[in-house]
């Protein structure tokens, strides 16, 4: 009598939970749609707030992302057109390459995530980072310009400048980690700036091939100033 009872009452249980979810309300499609999007939301803050970058890594980000930009657009610039000295442009040169021997220094000691686990400790973050951007960061800051005090001026000493590209997108990507721009905002500005650098080294080479293979139509060449000149 005692197990019949029991199986009684489990069915009546049962019974009753099926009619409550019977009656329970549906949710309308709008309803639907703003649950979906409470859900991502605090799912995109939670993996903002875990990440392990510390939080001023975001600003110095946006400073690394403008000096990258500077010295790509700027090296080719001077490269091909062959801007002689000037001691505005030394001045920025040389800001810039002291923010960007800052970014190499302070880069030994930035936090890392493995496997989940974020890797703060000093001997770690630097071996870590030996094995990955510093060869390339050492390669795009090595000053030869420098030499130019021993020998004649040419804006050819910072061709290696160029190399800053690769850590002009990876800005993108630590924007992107702390949340400030959606992953397809990042593919849309990784798209345009790919497009800005094109056409810019394409202009450039250009310029270059007409020079220096000569054309008798294209008298704009011998224009003075032709870098400052007002259109």
């Amino acid at each position: 009598r005692e197990t019949t009872r029991r199986r009684e009452s489990t069915t009546d249980k049962r019974r009753m939970l099926l009619c409550g979810l019977c009656r329970r309300p549906r949710k309308t499609p709008i309803e639907e749609l703003e649950a979906i999007e409470s859900q991502s939301s605090s799912s995109s803050s939670s993996s903002v707030s875990e990440t392990h970058l510390p939080r001023p890594y975001l600003y110095w980000s946006v400073v690394l992302f403008l000096v990258s930009l500077y010295l790509v657009l700027g090296t080719l610039l001077r490269v091909c057109f062959g801007v002689v000295f000037d001691w505005r442009v030394t001045l920025i040169d040389a800001l810039c390459d002291v923010l960007v021997t800052t970014d190499i220094v302070y880069s030994f000691f930035l936090p890392y995530s493995a496997r989940g686990i974020t890797v703060d400790e000093a001997p770690l973050t630097a071996r870590h980072y030996l094995a990955g951007w510093f060869t390339l960061d050492v390669l795009g800051w090595l000053p030869f310009d420098l030499a130019c005090v021993a020998v004649e001026y040419s804006s050819l000493w910072r061709v290696n400048k160029i190399l800053r590209v690769f850590r002009l997108f990876n800005s993108l990507t630590i924007l992107q980690e702390f949340g400030v721009i959606k992953a397809s905002g990042v593919r849309l500005i990784r798209f345009f700036f790919t497009i800005l650098l094109l056409v810019h080294f394409m202009a450039c080479f250009f310029f270059v091939v007409v020079r220096y293979e000569g054309d008798a139509g294209a008298q704009w060449l011998e224009t003075p100033s032709l870098l400052t000149e007002s259109l």
